[in-house]
């Protein structure tokens, strides 16, 4: 075994055996981007740049993890699907970084190239999981974070991924090539009790359900669609245009509404979901033209008000300081 092997090996026995200890570490890493943010100029590459490596480092480790919690099961059709999310969710944590980069090297006109790139290949990946893998509803991140927390309380003495590893397998498989989903026999209930019926967990395979009523899946579409039409409009109005803003907010909510006109149609995951992208609906407020011309004197005023508080200007300032970069960095593109 080459040593670079042995190396894996080794730090993945070491994640899989402490995972609590693996998100305390990520967790470092992350506020070290943040204690950085503001302190170096020039579009806080090094800032963005270990943010994005805490996100890279959180997926890598939960991929040896679930690596262990699936290394007993065989291949089965939904590999591909997973390889897409998995590819999605890197894409999304580094994206930010991969833009201010490009901006530095291309400058700020032709960032919007590389801006365009990254947009159609998140809409062309979260189509195929929306049509092709029927995907409920699309998800940000694609892939979702393992719960290290319940990996590490449900641990026993002589398997300590067991318990993970016997919630993670699913009660039926879907047939490559036919797409038939069947039960597998190591999760049939006992023969008397057998009725033939298909589970409940099929409805996993099968995961549109009654998600595949049309408005809805419109309403889905809109919303993965939004970037690239909103980066059509900056291309003909400008980024700080009204227009921009507009047509991308009244994208947000026609989706939005859509979604609650038809709630009897929805799964819990769906609402969990919808309940997120109208929480992120707030965040309009600090995207431009908006908050050049609203908001932005109205934030600074607040803060400088609670500066009169004793001590809480050294906790205040900094972030008042840098809220026109971070606005600058994050709120100048409608993505997902």
């Amino acid at each position: 075994m080459s040593l670079g092997k042995q190396l894996f090996t080794s730090y993945s026995k070491l994640i899989a055996s402490n995972p609590e200890t693996c998100s305390d570490i990520e967790l470092l890493t992350k506020y070290m981007s943040y204690f950085v943010s503001g302190k170096i100029t020039d579009d806080n590459i090094l800032s963005e740049g270990l943010l994005s490596f805490s996100h890279l480092l959180v997926i890598f480790n939960d991929f040896i993890i679930r690596k262990e919690l699936n290394k007993t099961e065989r291949t089965n059709a939904n590999d591909e699907e997973q390889k897409l999310k998995l590819f999605l969710t890197i894409l999304e944590n580094i994206e930010v970084f991969i833009e201010i980069s490009s901006k530095r090297v291309l400058g700020n006109r032709k960032k919007f190239i590389v801006i365009a790139i990254i947009q159609v290949v998140k809409c062309i990946g979260r189509l195929v999981l929306v049509l092709k893998y029927k995907n409920r509803i699309s998800k940000s991140p694609a892939l979702e974070y393992l719960d290290r927390k319940n990996v590490l309380k449900q641990q026993p003495q002589n398997n300590p991924l067991q318990p993970e590893l016997a919630k993670s397998q699913s009660v039926v498989i879907k047939l490559r090539r036919s797409g038939k989903s069947i039960r597998k026999v190591v999760n049939s209930p006992p023969l008397y009790s057998r009725n033939f019926i298909v589970p409940d967990e099929l409805e996993e395979t099968d995961r549109f359900g009654n998600f595949n009523h049309h408005a809805i899946k419109n309403a889905e579409i809109v919303y993965i669609m939004k970037p690239i039409l909103h980066l059509g409009s900056v291309a003909a109005f400008g980024y700080k245009s009204w227009k921009s803003y507009l047509l991308s907010l009244f994208l947000d909510t026609f989706s939005i509404f859509q979604y609650y006109k038809h709630r009897n149609y929805m799964t819990s995951d769906q609402k969990k979901e919808l309940s997120r992208r109208c929480v992120n609906m707030l965040l309009y407020i600090l995207r431009s033209p908006f908050y050049d011309q609203y908001s932005n004197d109205k934030i600074d005023s607040f803060m400088k008000a609670l500066n009169a508080i004793p001590f809480a200007r050294f906790i205040v300032e900094p972030y008042r300081q840098y809220i026109p970069t971070f606005q600058n960095t994050y709120f100048y593109m409608f993505s997902n």
